[in-house]
């Protein structure tokens, strides 16, 4: 990733085992975004438009902050354009063929989840929409025709940021280790079924 002259060549850690969700606040609206690889100091996100404006406000619930581009580039993965697709699909999808809010939320978290393609594909199949490789490949490559996906880098000096990402560390904290406890579990109940 290209980054600008006054960017260290290396920060305190930063986090990728969760994404934090927030809002982009743009003159065209509030967009959704997810907050990727963050620390206390910024993080990185994807978004669909070039953007120029400094300072960034982002929103999370009644915080806002604001953030100062670092270094930006445009994403060539086919991972991030086809999480984005499929994201996209389920989400107007299941618009289109139910009114059940309590679904909708639901969706919304599974959308939000970063990765996890091929279980949003299985919700979308059952959802009415099966799509096979040879269809994804297809809806792929008409939308990276269509429009580009830009990844930015970005600092904050906030508070608010430094709030929200100490308590994101804190729940995955918590998740984090019941995932080690339930691989040991895993791996000991394996030891025992040995003969």
């Amino acid at each position: 990733m290209p980054k600008s002259a006054d960017t260290p060549a290396r920060g305190p850690d930063r986090h990728s085992h969760i994404s934090i969700p927030l809002q982009l606040v743009l003159d065209s609206g509030h967009h959704r975004i997810q907050a990727l690889g963050w620390n206390a100091a910024g993080f990185n996100f994807h978004f669909e438009q070039p953007l120029n404006q400094t300072p960034l406000v982002f929103r999370r619930g009644m915080l806002l902050f604001e953030a100062q581009i670092a270094w930006r580039a445009e994403d060539a993965s086919d991972a991030a354009w086809q999480a984005t697709l499929v994201n996209e699909l389920v989400y107007k999808h299941a618009q289109r063929v139910s009114s059940d809010a309590s679904l909708h939320r639901r969706l919304l978290k599974l959308i939000r989840a970063p990765g996890m393609v091929a279980q949003k594909l299985q919700v979308l199949a059952s959802l009415g929409l099966p799509i096979d490789d040879a269809k994804l490949a297809e809806l792929l490559h008409k939308r990276r025709a269509q429009r580009q996906l830009y990844q930015y880098g970005v600092r904050v000096r906030s508070e608010a940021w430094a709030a929200l990402t100490q308590q994101a560390y804190g729940m995955s904290s918590a998740v984090l280790e019941l995932e080690k406890w339930s691989r040991a579990l895993v791996r000991n109940r394996a030891a025992v079924r040995q003969p």
